[in-house]
This record gives structure tokens, C-alpha cells and sequence, in this order.
């Protein structure tokens, strides 16, 4: 949740469109300085109240074309590009807007660039933005929740707390059914840019995106999607080799429940389209075999808690597992191709 100071400034009434103010032929409106700006101001609450995030860069672009020290456009530009996953965008706008604001200003800025850094996984920068916010203003709980999280999420651990304060739940921020879930509640163009980096095989995708991203396709393409899932569910299972715990393998057991779609189309094509996919996947594996470093594999594994939170599992290890994963595949397309 973000901070909008702009919001007590600006009238109440969205829906009045202001006397005098129309719309030229490019669309932007036309009048003297103060009914422009107040249909700016107007135009772009409404717009926030509406969670139009697309309609509210526009229009605050268009504000800020037309009146560079615009702060308000600034601000809802910023908060805009975050909400549509722009996350380094917003992370600029808002740095912009925090040099050039009055100092009454600052403490929802720097809780909202902290938001961004967070959301960017940039949690010592957000860490900062949230001490700057708290000096500013000790009593936000707002800043300090959002603090706490991201402390939590560098360490590479959340705890859930119930009501009463007592924890609930571990839950790793590696976990690749977190990361599932994650993916599919991003916004939309932090999503598209991981649809893009699995497309293009990217050689930092973690499996699981391929398994979340194969269901986002699927109705364009049903083969490419069942290949990406193919290939997902191939490299985690290649980590669960080298984990060894049962959480690793519980994990690689629930990411048919994140592209249920393309695991219904691969059974319903039966064992011989699989066997196909499957060699696919081989063949792709010799000419792809970078991946993201091993390491993060046991973020979800006991090896956190079994060793005061650090990790040793190293490439060699991890390279020196992997062959155990191909041969009961290979041998699953020989039985079933006869090659």
C-alpha cells in the first residue's frame, strides 16, 4: 500500500469536467493554465481511484509534457509505474520527484521508493528508503511493516504471524511454488518481462517460471507451452537431485498446479506426444546448460535451518547430479519411441 499525499489536495468531485476545458484533435485538453491543471488534477484521481494504472501514466505523461514541474504527475507516474510492474521506472521518477519537493513531502516519497526498491528485489535500498521515511516520521506503522518485510525477504525467509504474534508459517523466498504464485500475481509488465525471458531462454530463468509461464501461452501456441513446461519441470527436477528433502520434492509435485491447462493438453495427447516433448527437452538441455547458480534450490530445502542459514551446495555437486535425472528419461523415450 502507498502513501498519497496528492490526494488532500486535490477536489473531491471527480466526475465535474471542469467549464471551458475541451479536447483538441491530439486528444489533450485545451483552456487557460488553471482549468487545464484542474482537469489534470481531477482526471488523474479518478483515474487512481479507478486502479486505471495504464490511464494514469498516460495522462500523468501528458501533464508533465505540458508542465514540467508538475509535481503531482510526477507522483502519479511514479505510483502508476510501479503498480504496472515498471519497477525501475517508478524507482526514477520518484528519485527525480524527491529533489525536487519540499522537505513535508519527503517521508511518503521515500516510503514509496522504498515500495518499488522492495518490489525490485533491491531490499537494502528499500531497507534505506524506509529508515529515511522513519526519521522523518517515527509513527508510520505503514513504513514499518513494509520495513519488516523486506528485511524478512533479504534474509531469504518470511515468517506469517497470527494475531496474537505467534509465528505460523516459514515460508522461503525461493520456494518455487512461491515463486508461481508470485509470477502469477504480478503485474502485467513484470509478467510480460518474464514471459519474454523464458520465451527467449534466457539463461537466468529459474524452472519454475517455465512451468507458470506455459499456462500464460497457452492458448496462443499449446505445443510451445507444453515444451516450456516440459523444460520446467525437467531442470526442477534436476534440483531435487541435488536437494535431497522432502520439501524440494513436494515442491516439484505441486507445479502441475500452476499450468493446469498444459498438463490436461499433454495427457490428453498421450505417452507418445509426451516421449516427443521429452527428447525435446534433452536435446535442449546439451545446447542450454547454463542456468542460475545451484544455490538457490535449497533456499526451499532444511539446509537453511540445518546450517544457520547458509548454503553450501556448489556447482560441482550440482553438475555431478544432474546426469541421474536424464537417464531415467532417456529411457523413458526409448521404451516409448523404440529409439
Amino acid at each position: 500500500m502507498k502513501k498519497i499525499w496528492y490526494i488532500l489536495v486535490v477536489p473531491v468531485l471527480l466526475f465535474v469536467l471542469l467549464i471551458g476545458v475541451k479536447a483538441c484533435s491530439n486528444g489533450l485538453p485545451i483552456g487557460n493554465d488553471e482549468q487545464v491543471m484542474n482537469f489534470y488534477k481531477n482526471s488523474i484521481k479518478e483515474a487512481f481511484y479507478s486502479e486505471d494504472w495504464e490511464k494514469l501514466e498516460k495522462l500523468s505523461l501528458d501533464a508533465i509534457k505540458r508542465y514540467p514541474d508538475f509535481e503531482m504527475a510526477y507522483f502519479f507516474k511514479g505510483l502508476a509505474q510501479d503498480e504496472l510492474g515498471d519497477y525501475k521506472k517508478a524507482i526514477e521518477t520518484y528519485t527525480y520527484l524527491i529533489s525536487h519537493v519540499s522537505s513535508d513531502k519527503l517521508v511518503d516519497l521515500y516510503q514509496n521508493r522504498g515500495l518499488a526498491y522492495w518490489h525490485d528485489k533491491q531490499y537494502d535500498k528499500a531497507i534505506s528508503d524506509y529508515d529515511k521515511a522513519l526519521k522523518l516520521n517515527p509513527d508510520n506503522e505503514l513504513a514499518k511493516k513494509q520495513r519488516e518485510r523486506a528485511v524478512q525477504e533479504k534474509s531469504g525467509i518470511i515468517i506469517e504471524v497470527s494475531q496474537n504474534g505467534k509465528a505460523v508459517n516459514y515460508r522461503y523466498v525461493k520456494d518455487p511454488i512461491y515463486l508461481g504464485q508470485e509470477y502469477q500475481n504480478a503485474p502485467p509488465r513484470k509478467k510480460q518481462e518474464i514471459q519474454n525471458k523464458v520465451k527467449n531462454f534466457a539463461p537466468d530463468v529459474l524452472p519454475v517460471y517455465y512451468v507458470a509461464v506455459a499456462d500464460e501461452i497457452f492458448t496462443k501456441d499449446k505445443d510451445l507451452a507444453s515444451l516450456l513446461y516440459a523444460i520446467g519441470r525437467y531442470r526442477s527436477m534436476q534440483d531435487v537431485f541435488v536437494c535431497k528433502d522432502r520439501s524440494a520434492a513436494g515442491a516439484v509435485q505441486m507445479e502441475p498446479l500452476l499450468a493446469p491447462n498444459t498438463v490436461k493438453y499433454m495427457s490428453d495427447k498421450g505417452v507418445k506426444y509426451r516421449a516427443e516433448i521429452t527428447q525435446k527437452v534433452l536435446d535442449w538441455d546439451l545446447k542450454n546448460p547454463n542456468r542460475p547458480s545451484p544455490e538457490w534450490i535449497c533456499y526451499h530445502g532444511m539446509e537453511v535451518f540445518t546450517n544457520n542459514g547458509k548454503i553450501t551446495t556448489d556447482k560441482q555437486q550440482f553438475e555431478a547430479k544432474k546426469p541421474e535425472v536424464r537417464v531415467h528419461l532417456e529411457k523413458f523415450v526409448k521404451d516409448t519411441l523404440g529409439k
